[in-house]
């Protein structure tokens, strides 16, 4: 498929949010990565189901929340046991995680730890631990289940299982579906200017919005596993020393355009890991558009020659 006027704007859409999406998966790769993907996971449910959903953790403040959901802020927990889960919402025996007006945060916890979780809600609030909540059974208030359990996003983290393989299916559809608006607008605008009747022309833009969609659903859905993997590591080294030598200033710009307020060291690994996440997704664009002729050079109908012609030209 080569570049035209139909495919460059969903192509190019389709790189970037798979680029983000690598890069977003690379923190489950880390020792904490199950409780990343549980933010991750539960966000993407609510947005699916029709909720106004939003990962607000990302700002890193002291006792905020994970995720807004419907104007509620979640404070997302997923550990071994219930009471676990809410321990580590006190410190010094009393409830850390408040919203401004001084309320609790609702507490998502995994969904067959939610009833251990809710008794040891309950027994907080009979100890006067939750400022304000008197009445234990107003636990139920602030403990919330989650979409999945705790073993469904330890395998999301992971790579290669049934439920990470899933999960990313699911996130691809979301782009996959951008794309082909996109594809397939451009696509019949084109066909009606050349003079195309309707039905050519509305053949021609589902052709072209199919297409698109499916490589664009196949490269973010390859690029997020391989975000589970230690391949971004190898690239760590070479793109950190591109980043310093772009310099704090384009590194500062680069990270607002994005939208990030950061600067310094920190606009630098931004830049750093958005370099990563390019770099693969690019190659796994280049591999997918030319996985035909790849594997037609193996059955021998064409040279290894035209093969690196033929990919030029993707």
């Amino acid at each position: 498929m080569k570049k035209n006027k139909t495919t460059i704007a969903a192509d190019s859409y389709s790189m970037q949010q798979s680029a983000q999406n690598h890069a977003d998966n690379v923190v489950m790769h880390g020792r904490q990565g199950h409780g990343f993907a549980a933010e991750k996971a539960n966000h993407l449910a609510d947005k699916l189901s029709g909720k106004q959903a939003e990962l607000v953790g990302t700002d890193n403040a002291k006792y905020g929340a994970d995720r807004l959901v419907d104007g509620v802020y979640i404070q997302t927990k997923y550990c071994q046991t219930g009471a676990k889960c809410i321990s580590e919402c006190f410190k010094n025996n009393r409830f850390k995680y408040l919203n401004a007006d001084g309320s609790p945060m609702v507490i998502e916890v995994p969904s067959d730890k939610y009833e251990s979780a809710l008794r040891a809600m309950r027994q907080r609030i009979r100890k006067g631990e939750v400022s304000g909540v008197y009445d234990p059974v107003d636990a139920e208030k602030f403990v919330k289940a989650g979409a999945y359990t705790l073993q469904q996003v330890q395998n999301i983290a992971k790579f290669g299982t049934i439920e990470s393989l899933k999960y990313d299916a699911k996130n691809g559809t979301v782009t996959a579906a951008t794309c082909f608006g996109i594809s397939a607008t451009i696509s019949f605008a084109l066909a009606m200017w050349r003079g195309d009747n309707l039905k050519e022309a509305l053949t021609q833009s589902c052709k072209a919005g199919l297409q698109t969609g499916g490589v664009a659903w196949a490269v973010q859905l390859i690029s997020a596993q391989i975000g589970r993997t230690g391949i971004e590591q190898l690239l760590r080294m070479s793109t950190d020393s591109i980043a310093k030598t772009m310099g704090t200033r384009v590194a500062n710009s680069v990270a607002r355009s994005s939208g990030k307020a950061l600067a310094g060291d920190a606009a630098i690994n931004y830049v750093s890991k958005a370099l990563r996440g390019n770099i693969i997704a690019g190659t796994v664009t280049t591999l997918v558009l030319s996985s035909a002729d790849i594997a037609r050079m193996f059955r021998g109908r064409i040279s290894g020659g035209q093969l690196f012609k033929n990919v030029s030209q993707k």
